[in-house]
């Protein structure tokens, strides 16, 4: 660890190889397709819209953890003949 001064504080900071990690490439490719979750609720908005317009009949949402364990969305749609 090395002090930075600037004025009349000291700032102590580590090496920038210590706290910059390159992503693995699939993670890096998630993220760039827009297929990494920020907010369960977010999750759980496009998979009811999903089911809305599938035309579901039924729909029972569980979420455990405020999302962050579990989100389930389970889909009765009425198959017309």
């Amino acid at each position: 660890m090395r002090a930075l001064q600037l004025g009349e504080e000291s700032y102590f900071c580590c090496p920038v190889e210590d706290i910059i990690h390159l992503l693995p490439d699939n993670i890096a490719n998630q993220i760039a397709a827009g297929e990494v979750i920020q907010r369960p609720g977010s999750a759980v908005k496009e998979l009811l819209e999903n089911a809305v317009d599938a035309g579901a009949s039924k729909i029972k949402l569980i979420v455990n953890d405020a999302g962050k364990a579990l989100v389930q969305v389970i889909v009765l749609l009425q198959l017309l003949r």
